[in-house]
């Protein structure tokens, strides 16, 4: 676990490091075409590889996939679903009001190099290589900080110089995965199952879909300030953002990743009150680290907006204190809905996000050009409070809260 700690937690401080010096370097108008089109072309990586990665997770070693099955995976099925993605990404970019063909070449080798990488990075947390997986990632996030800078010296417009260097480091932490690539038929313990492609679709579809909604909320916003309020605009508002809910991330999210599995373990033992104690205490901790961080942040909002990224004084500052509650709902929310992750119910997980998704989308476009900036901000918290409360109702119509423990239930971990 703390191997996959380090590769969330480092990776993140080099990724704040990275919006602070690209900022700086490339320029607000610049850093804002990249920072839209690096979220469109990340959505597109999104949907092509996450049904993919979760599969290989839930059937490598020993579920189902053998060597030439997982090749099968890998190129057969993942060049479909690249292509899939592609479509999604022309029009996206298109639709974006980039016109220069270059962007969107650029574009596109950033997503095929992140969804080469997604598929092998899978492979290698399947097999439980943690302390790999944590050098690798780490490794990615070194170069997404020194090929973008190093290619937006060197690259007009700076904003292409960020894309081929995102996409270069994505490329680069990629062959460090193929130089060692595990042979599943060596890994696994028993006989292998026949190959269901069906299988996979069904398990990882759904999820799939989940992420690229998840990832969409990102694209929402930042399509619509640009598109109201120019590049600089939505420069500034990214940058912010990339510092604001990353750095919640940081420091929230590990307590997520640390409770999932004895959630997980005392729900499928039938221990379904040590599984409500767990997540109480976890929850207890994001508030209470919630209520530290968000002042703390908006006492140092100008601190961040100016010195740090050294945006124009004032401008961007009203975003700070939005963002900071947009991110803590949305870690919460990653909390509130394990009872359905515990239920398999899923597919209400989607329903929810695919209702803050339509919340994002009607915020966006009604509150950015009535109130600037930080109607983005605002959108995020209304989209992520629509999540949240759409995931508490259907856990009360399915009965679906974790039960207190009874009068006859002893309390040992």
């Amino acid at each position: 676990m703390s191997a996959y700690l380090v590769a969330k937690a480092l990776p993140g401080a080099i990724g704040l490091v990275a919006v602070t010096v690209l900022v700086r370097i490339a320029g607000v108008e610049e850093y804002g075409r990249y920072a839209l089109l690096l979220a469109i072309a990340t959505l597109g990586g999104v949907l092509s590889s996450t049904w993919l990665c979760q599969s290989i997770l839930r059937m490598t070693p020993d579920g189902g996939l053998s060597a030439a099955d997982l090749a099968r995976v890998r190129w057969t099925y993942g060049i479909g679903s690249f292509g899939f993605a592609a479509v999604a990404l022309t029009l996206g970019v298109a639709r974006s009001g980039t016109t220069d063909i270059w962007s969107a070449i650029w574009s596109g080798s950033f997503l095929i190099a992140f969804h080469l990488y997604a598929v092998e990075l899978a492979l290698l947390q399947a097999h439980l290589k943690s302390v790999r997986f944590a050098v690798v990632e780490v490794a990615r996030a070194c170069l997404m900080l020194g090929l973008p800078l190093l290619l937006s010296l060197l690259v007009r417009p700076p904003s292409h110089g960020l894309l081929v260097g995102s996409a270069l480091a994505y490329v680069g932490a990629w062959a460090l995965l193929v130089r060692r690539r595990i042979d599943p038929d060596k890994q696994s313990s028993g006989p292998v199952p026949e190959f269901d492609l069906g299988r996979l679709l069904r398990f990882g579809m759904p999820l799939s879909a989940w992420a690229g909604a998840s990832q969409a909320l990102s694209v929402i916003d930042r399509y619509a300030v640009s598109h109201v309020l120019g590049d600089a605009a939505v420069g500034g508002y990214a940058a912010v953002y990339d510092v604001v809910v990353r750095g919640f991330g940081m420091a929230l999210f590990p307590i997520t990743m640390a409770v999932h599995p004895r959630i997980m373990r005392y729900a499928l033992a039938g221990q379904h009150w040590q599984a409500r104690a767990v997540l109480l205490r976890a929850g207890r901790a994001h508030a209470l680290l919630g209520a530290l961080l968000i002042p703390a942040g908006y006492a140092l909002k100008g601190i961040l907006t100016e010195r740090i990224l050294g945006l124009p004084a004032g401008e961007f500052d009203e975003l700070v204190l939005p963002l900071l509650v947009g991110a803590f709902l949305w870690q919460s929310a990653l909390l509130v809905h394990k009872p359905l992750e515990i239920a398999n119910a899923t597919r209400y997980m989607l329903v929810g996000m695919l209702l803050a998704l339509c919340v994002a989308v009607g915020g966006n476009l009604l509150l950015v050009e009535s109130v600037g900036l930080i109607g983005a901000a605002l959108s995020m918290i209304l989209s992520a409070l629509a999540y949240i409360l759409f995931i508490v109702f259907v856990k009360h119509r399915m009965a679906l809260a974790l039960p207190r423990p009874g009068p006859t239930e002893t309390r040992h971990e």
